[in-house]
């Protein structure tokens, strides 16, 4: 009989706990509020299970919904002509830039000027290998903090203000050239003063400027350098004054003082002036 009590007390606890009571519970009282705990919990698994369905079909439709606009405005993705493609446009209104496949423009001047929501741009989402122009591409692009890789090798020399005005940018994970093309402007990265990763591909030929650049990492400085050829005549390299400090951390077991090993860093690269400002 004792067990029996032991467990009805239990019982009785678990009930007041539920309802938040706290009176002593007859048989006929425990019945009752059993029934009502197993109603509540009824109608609370129907609310939760209802709310997680809803939920799920809110994004099932906004993702149809999603894939649908990028249809329309890329024609099945078969739209090579991107020219002021997504000028002006706000991708936060979408939920970011996020196409369901790879864009491959055939022009894309002016493609991302002064848009928004734009972030991070990957190898999935955009291919610029057969572009004949990239100028202008990212001009003001406020958002962009990331882009996998900026395939100049159709292009050539025209890149003018590719990235000018990118103030969040902090990566380019590869920037092809042309061999033998020209930087078209000096200003590419002008207003990049976020930028710290950036890794060339071929050969810089001509004048070209990272001085809005403070916080290059010292593998993106040594990049730029062993990049730029050593036939070209009368160019500038130019860089912010900051980084001559970021590349002598890296190298302080080597040199001396960071004059040291900055002149030592620009003599192997005898033919081009590179400059600190």
């Amino acid at each position: 009989m004792a067990t029996v009590n032991e467990k009805m007390t239990a019982i009785a606890d678990d009930i007041r706990e539920k309802t938040g009571g706290t009176d002593t519970l007859t048989l006929d009282d425990m019945a009752i509020n059993i029934q009502g705990v197993y109603d509540s919990g009824r109608v609370d698994g129907y609310t939760e299970g209802y709310s997680e369905g809803e939920t799920s079909g809110i994004e099932t439709g906004r993702a149809t919904e999603n894939r649908a606009w990028w249809d329309i405005v890329t024609a099945n993705n078969a739209k090579t002509y991107y020219e002021y493609g997504f000028s002006l446009a706000d991708f936060n209104l979408i939920g970011g830039f996020n196409p369901p496949y790879k864009i491959t423009p055939l022009v894309c001047g002016n493609m991302f000027r002064d848009t928004k929501g734009v972030e991070r741009i990957t190898d999935e989402m955009l291919d610029t290998s057969k572009s004949e122009s990239v100028g202008y591409m990212f001009l003001r692009c406020v958002d962009l903090k990331s882009i996998e890789t900026i395939d100049c090798s159709t292009a050539g020399s025209k890149q003018t203000f590719l990235f000018n005005g990118c103030t969040s940018l902090e990566t380019i994970g590869r920037f092809i050239l042309k061999e033998g093309a020209l930087m078209s402007s000096y200003d590419i990265f002008s207003g990049c003063n976020a930028l710290k990763n950036i890794t060339f591909v071929g050969t810089i030929n001509s004048s070209v400027s990272f001085q809005w650049s403070p916080l290059l990492t010292t593998e993106s400085i040594e990049n730029i350098i062993s990049v730029l050829s050593d036939n070209a005549s009368g160019q500038v390299l130019t860089f912010n004054k900051a980084i001559k400090q970021t590349y002598y951390n890296a190298h302080s077991s080597e040199y001396a003082n960071a004059d040291e090993a900055w002149d030592a860093l620009c003599d192997t690269k005898p033919n081009w002036t590179i400059s600190l400002v």
